[in-house]
């Protein structure tokens, strides 16, 4: 379902690895190269995709990025 819903949000041809949908991925800049203002990673106890959002926290913390995380229910 998650899958579906990215191919909304991407152009025809891309994929879910695409570096708006997947900072991470490899076709992704390199967090620690990026010059970022700190974050506030809000994020839903429930959400699918949570895994996700807690490697790109880890991936961001990796990098010395000023990063929040705030999670709900």
């Amino acid at each position: 379902m998650v899958d579906k819903f990215l191919s909304f949000a991407l152009l025809a041809g891309c994929t879910k690895d695409h570096p708006i949908t997947f900072s991470m991925g490899s076709s992704a800049p390199p967090l620690g190269e990026l010059n970022l203002p700190p974050l506030l990673l809000c994020i839903a106890e429930n959400d699918l995709v949570i895994d996700t959002e807690m490697e790109y926290y880890e991936a961001m913390k990796k990098t010395n990025k000023e990063v929040e995380l705030s999670a709900v229910d």
